[in-house]
């Protein structure tokens, strides 16, 4: 896991590198509050609470599930996801440097990057969400789109709110509650032994 937490930090390293080149920084990007603090932190309780709402009954099927009843994206992820306690500890290490570095590289950076070579932000948003599932391809196809469908719901947050923060505290949430409990749920059917085969009749 620290291989995944230093490669990302050293990207925002380098794009801060490059913005503070041009004058810039990520707070004009977003790493701000926004125009309107109140409406930005009210929507991003909001979607944090309704989150939060949707983990209960995800965590509960998730108790109860056998590794069939994971999707396939689940299963491929699990080989990044945490075992055991010493991995869960450093998992949260992951979780906070992929929602803050992230959401800094592709709902910040490469969109107002690619704005400024096409003259459209919303072409910028659109690419980045393609590029952020692509990067989950170790997820496969299944992995690919739900990950490019949250990544456009996340850029039309930053693109809206002109704020990264509620993003990035989702994000933080998403990947710590759905990593640790998808984590545990393989844990432990790969623990369980195996059905016994049926007697013949």
């Amino acid at each position: 896991y620290w291989s995944l937490i230093a490669s990302q930090w050293t990207l925002v390293a380098l794009a801060a590198f490059v913005l503070a080149r041009g004058g810039r920084s990520f707070a004009d990007l977003g790493q701000t509050l926004g125009a309107w603090p109140r409406v930005t932190i009210g929507i991003g309780a909001g979607l944090l609470a309704l989150f939060a709402v949707l983990s209960v009954f995800t965590t509960r099927q998730l108790r109860v599930a056998n590794a069939s009843d994971l999707p396939p994206r689940m299963r491929r992820a699990g080989k990044i996801l945490p075992r055991n306690e010493s991995e869960r500890a450093w998992f949260v290490g992951v979780a906070l440097t992929a929602g803050v570095c992230e959401e800094i590289l592709y709902r910040g950076f490469l969109p107002w990057w690619i704005a400024g070579l096409t003259g459209s932000v919303g072409l910028g948003f659109g690419l980045s969400a393609i590029v952020f599932g692509l990067g989950h391809a170790y997820q496969g196809r299944g992995g690919v789109i739900v990950t490019g469908l949250l990544g456009a719901c996340f850029g039309g947050i930053a693109w809206g709110l002109r704020s990264l923060v509620p993003g990035q505290v989702l994000h933080v949430a998403i990947d710590l509650v759905n990593g640790i409990a998808v984590g545990r749920t393989l844990e432990r059917v790969q623990a369980a032994p195996p059905a016994p085969m049926p007697a013949d009749v």
